[in-house]
């Protein structure tokens, strides 16, 4: 699958999600994009599922309108070192998420 990282996420968490091609907006020239832009870009550019941290994406977004999964990771802080404890379930989300809805990986327990 191919799997975009918003840019509120960091760029090396892509080493953690394989076997998945997995691109971060920076790479791509796509940084500060708007949502519904970065939405409709990434469904041009072929991107199965927009892994991303933004909390409100869902809600500015009406993502029925785009081919593409949406998969929110809830962490404290968007830190590496906070998300690579969540790689196998998020990788578990990214192969499973339904194309225009919102999927949500939780937080650890604390």
């Amino acid at each position: 699958m191919r799997v975009l990282l918003d840019e509120d996420l960091p760029t090396g968490l892509a080493r953690h999600l394989p076997p998945h091609e997995v691109r971060h907006v920076a790479e791509l020239g796509w940084k500060g994009t708007s949502n519904g832009e970065l939405l409709r870009d990434a469904v041009a550019a072929r991107f199965d599922v927009l892994l991303t941290g933004d909390a409100h994406m869902p809600f500015q977004q009406d993502l029925r309108q785009h081919d593409i999964a949406v998969v929110q990771v809830r962490v404290e802080r968007l830190v590496l070192w906070r998300l690579i404890p969540l790689a196998p379930q998020l990788v578990a989300a990214i192969e499973t998420a339904p194309k225009r809805t919102l999927s949500i990986v939780p937080p650890p327990p604390a």
